[in-house]
């Protein structure tokens, strides 16, 4: 942060005394850009060194611009040193909150829609599954002793000689 832009808050600070009125013609000042309110316009004038530069010149603009711009990075950084978030900043993360928001009771009602569908077709509770589950293993041991009794009819084949007569 500059120097003067500490100039400008020690100068603010003392005129507090003045009344709650300054903060308030303050923030809308900065909220229109640093320009109206004659006072404040001169103190950050006086701040930032733009009282010897003459209001109609080819230099004033850019430097008012300049000057501008210091101001609020600095007191962006000075907000961030004290944690405090700026309104716009809070104003986007709050929509892009509520959005996410709306988005996560999207997905938990189709959960819940989901579970409740597979609750009502049988697959969604547990006994559906164990006995799923169960079957399964049914069929794999039925499927086990097909393959060897496969296996054994073929092994008999095997042992016919070429005549065709079986061997014992």
């Amino acid at each position: 942060m500059d120097r003067n832009f500490y100039e400008f808050w020690g100068q603010l600070f003392q005129n507090l005394a003045k009344g709650q009125k300054q903060i308030e013609d303050f923030r809308k000042w900065f909220g229109q850009g640093l320009v109206g309110y004659e006072s404040l316009t001169a103190m950050f004038r006086k701040a930032y060194n733009m009282d010897t530069v003459e209001e109609g010149s080819p230099d004033y603009t850019e430097f008012w611009q300049k000057s501008v711009e210091t101001f609020q990075k600095s007191f962006r950084e000075s907000l961030a040193l004290m944690e405090v978030v700026p309104k716009k900043e809070y104003e986007t993360l709050a929509l892009k909150c509520a959005a996410l928001e709306k988005t996560v009771a999207e997905q938990e009602e189709t959960i819940r829609s989901l579970r409740r569908l597979l609750s009502e077709e049988g697959l969604g509770s547990p006994a559906a599954l164990d006995d799923l589950q169960e079957l399964m293993k049914k069929q794999h041991t039925q499927f086990q002793d097909l393959l060897k009794n496969m296996a054994v009819l073929f092994d008999q084949e095997t042992k016919v000689d070429r005549s065709g007569k079986k061997k014992h």
